[in-house]
């Protein structure tokens, strides 16, 4: 399981044509959790790698598309957030800089929180013309009033 306070990495694949179905997901993929509390260390070693898939959806207004994220196992409870591809990008955008930036969002006991989460588009060295999206995610603090990220993302 996954909590508002954890970090870590993760990866998104694209499903093959011939296995995309019209309510499935367009990219599923893996997060590698880093327990911030000590304490849950041996619950999480356990199973630090928790499923990821991503909805392709289109908002309203402008029809732009964007990833709802499903993180959580079959039958764990689920966390939901979203990701957006960062249309504009120049020359001087550092090769650091994210492809895509989002959240993940976690309800419990009425209180909401969320995690930053940070993409980069990368291609496979041994197969070309093969990409996936390498993630990063991390907490976001409230400091009067103002959300700041705990983490050295670049967002």
């Amino acid at each position: 399981m996954i909590n508002a306070s954890d970090s870590g990495t993760g990866v998104l694949f694209a499903v093959a044509d011939g296995e995309l179905r019209a309510d499935g997901p367009a990219m599923t993929g893996r997060l590698e959790v880093r327990p911030a509390q000590t304490g849950r260390a041996a619950e999480v070693d356990a199973n630090h790698s928790v499923p990821l898939a991503a909805f392709l959806k289109h908002a309203k207004a402008t029809g732009q598309p964007y990833l709802v994220l499903k993180v959580g196992r079959e039958h764990d409870k689920h966390v939901y957030g979203k990701l957006f591809a960062l249309s504009k990008r120049t020359k001087a955008a550092s090769l650091r800089a994210p492809d895509y930036t989002g959240f993940l969002e976690f309800t419990a006991d009425g209180q909401r929180a969320q995690s930053k989460v940070a993409g980069w588009r990368r291609r496979f060295t041994r197969e070309p013309g093969q990409e996936f999206i390498s993630l990063t995610f991390a907490p976001v603090e409230v400091i009067d009033g103002n959300a700041e990220c705990r983490s050295p993302l670049p967002i």
